[in-house]
C-alpha cells in the first residue's frame, strides 16, 4: 500500500488510472441512483398496470360464458392477488355490480389505475372495469433521497478502494515495462519483462524484450567493432611512426655518404693535401657511392614491400629447395671466409606462401649469419616438416649478441657496432626488411644467444 502511495504522489500513470477510476466509478453510481430516483414511479405504474393487463385477461378467459356467481368466486381471488377492485356493469340497465377486497375502502384516496373490458357471461353481456390502487412511491422517492448521505459515503468509499485496486492491477504490467525500458535507455539490457498475457501489453512486452536482444547483440558488435577498429588505428599509427623514424634513419645514412663524397670530390678539384692523389680517392669515392647504391637499392626493395605487403601473391613454393639455392648464391662469399656450412633439409617441403617475399627473409637471414660470422665459423642450416608448420633454423657460431641489441635488432639501421660503422656490415635494414617481409606473410621468428653462437628460428604455417 505504501508503495502504492509513493508512486501515486509521483502523478505517473498509477495516479492518473487512480483519479479516472474513481470519478467514472462515483458517476456511474451517481447516475444509477439517481435514475432510481427518477424514473422508479414512472417505471412502477407502468409495470402495475401491465400486469393488471395481464391478470384482466387471465380472468375473463377463466370466466368467459360461465354464470354470475362463478365470476364473482374467480373475481374475489384476483382482486385477493392483485388489490385491484372489480366492477361488473350490465349493458342493458344502469346498475352495476362491485366486488372490492377487505382493505379496499382504506385505500380509495390512493392513486389507482383502472381498466375497462367487455366479457359475456351465461346470463348477459356486461361490461368489467377493475380498478388498482398503487403503493405510494412518493414516500419511497423521499426515502431515497433521505439515505442519500449514507448512500454517497459508501458509492466514494467503494470507488476509491475499487479504482486502487485496478489502479493496481493495470498499472503493474505499464510500470515493470517503464523500468524495463529506463534500463534499456542506460544500455542495461540484462532485466527482462516477465509479463506474459494475449493483449497489446503482452505484445508490447515481447517486442520490447526482443529489442533488448537485438540491441545487445548489436552493441557488442559494435564493440568487438570499435576495438578492431582501434587495433587498426594503433597499428596504422605504430607504422606511421616506423615511417617517420624510418625516413629520419633514411636521412642520416643518407646524408653520410653523400658528405664524404662531397668532401673528396671538392678536396680533389681544389688539390687539397692529401687529395691530390685523385686515383686513389675516386677509388674511394666510387666505394662509398657503391655502397650508397646498395642503400638504395634496399629502400626500394623496402618501399616496393609496403606497397605489395597487404596483397601478397600466394602460390606453391619448395622451400627445400629455395633454401639450398640460397646456401648456392652464397657459396663464393662463405668459401671466401672458409665458414662451414652444413645443410639438415628435409625434401620437396611444400608451402603456400608468397615466393618472392618468402625468398627475400631467408636470404637476408642466411647472409646476415655469413656475413657477421667470423673466418672458418659454422654456418648449421635445418628445415623439418610438422603437422601445421615448418620450422627452419639458421645457426651462426663464433658471435654473441648483447641482451639489450636484442631487443632493437629488428629496427632500422640498428648494427651491431654502435659505432654505426657500415664497413662493418650491411646497410642497416636487412633485419628491419626480414620483419617487414615475415609480418606480411605471417611467419613466426626469433633470433637469440645459444651456447657458441647465435639462432635465429623461423616458424612457417603450412
Amino acid at each position: 500500500m505504501s508503495k502504492f502511495f509513493s508512486q501515486m504522489k509521483h502523478r505517473g500513470i498509477v495516479f492518473k488510472i487512480f483519479v479516472i477510476t474513481t470519478l467514472l466509478l462515483l458517476i456511474a453510481s451517481l447516475m444509477i441512483y439517481f435514475s432510481i430516483y427518477f424514473f422508479l414511479p414512472g417505471y412502477y405504474k407502468d409495470y402495475k398496470l401491465n400486469r393488471l393487463e395481464i391478470a384482466m385477461s387471465d380472468l375473463i378467459k377463466e370466466t368467459e360464458g360461465k354464470t354470475l356467481p362463478e365470476f364473482f368466486e374467480a373475481s374475489q381471488q384476483y382482486q385477493d392477488e392483485n388489490n385491484a377492485m372489480v366492477y361488473l356493469i350490465d349493458t342493458k340497465s344502469d346498475y352495476g355490480l362491485v366486488t372490492a377486497p377487505k382493505d379496499y375502502l382504506s385505500q380509495k384516496l390512493l392513486e389507482t389505475n383502472e381498466l375497462e373490458k367487455s366479457i359475456s357471461l351465461k346470463e348477459r353481456d356486461y361490461i368489467i372495469k377493475i380498478s388498482q390502487t398503487l403503493q405510494p412511491v412518493d414516500e419511497a422517492q423521499s426515502a431515497i433521497l433521505r439515505f442519500f448521505p449514507y448512500v454517497i459515503i459508501v458509492i466514494f468509499l467503494i470507488s476509491i478502494l475499487g479504482a486502487m485496486f485496478y489502479a493496481r492491477i493495470l498499472s503493474k504490467p505499464l510500470l515493470e515495462l517503464n523500468s524495463v525500458g529506463k534500463k534499456m535507455a542506460k544500455l542495461d539490457f540484462s532485466t527482462k519483462s516477465e509479463y506474459k498475457a494475449e493483449d497489446e501489453i503482452g505484445e508490447l512486452a515481447e517486442t520490447l524484450n526482443n529489442m533488448s536482444s537485438r540491441l545487445q547483440r548489436t552493441i557488442d558488435d559494435l564493440h568487438i567493432a570499435n576495438e578492431l577498429l582501434t587495433k587498426d588505428i594503433e597499428h596504422v599509427k605504430s607504422i606511421e611512426a616506423e615511417r617517420k623514424d624510418l625516413f629520419a634513419a633514411i636521412s642520416h645514412e643518407l646524408k653520410t655518404p653523400i658528405t664524404i663524397v662531397k668532401g673528396q670530390l671538392e678536396g680533389m678539384l681544389h688539390r687539397i693535401g692529401i687529395y691530390k692523389d685523385r686515383d686513389s680517392y675516386l677509388k674511394r669515392s666510387l666505394n662509398v657511392m657503391e655502397d650508397l647504391e646498395g642503400l638504395v637499392k634496399e629502400i626500394l626493395n623496402l618501399s616496393k614491400i609496403e606497397n605489395e605487403g597487404f596483397n601478397p601473391s600466394l602460390t606453391d613454393v619448395n622451400i627445400s629447395r629455395t633454401l639450398q639455392d640460397i646456401v648456392y648464391s652464397f657459396s663464393y662469399f662463405s668459401s671466401d671466409k672458409k665458414l662451414n656450412v652444413s645443410l639438415e633439409i628435409d625434401p620437396d617441403i611444400i608451402v603456400q606462401t608468397d615466393k618472392n617475399l618468402l625468398e627475400k627473409g631467408l636470404r637476408n637471414v642466411i647472409h646476415n649469419a655469413m656475413m657477421y660470422s667470423p673466418n672458418e665459423a659454422e654456418i648449421q642450416i635445418s628445415c623439418q616438416k610438422e603437422d601445421t608448420n615448418i620450422n627452419v633454423a639458421v645457426f651462426n657460431s663464433g658471435v654473441l649478441i648483447e641482451e639489450d641489441h636484442l631487443k632493437t635488432i629488428f629496427e632500422p639501421f640498428n648494427r651491431l657496432e654502435k659505432s654505426r660503422n657500415r664497413n662493418s656490415g650491411g646497410t642497416g635494414i636487412g633485419l628491419y626488411l626480414v620483419k617487414r617481409v615475415f609480418n606480411i606473410i605471417h611467419v613466426q621468428y626469433e633470433i637469440k644467444n645459444v651456447k657458441n653462437g647465435v639462432l635465429f628460428t623461423i616458424n612457417i604455417p603450412v
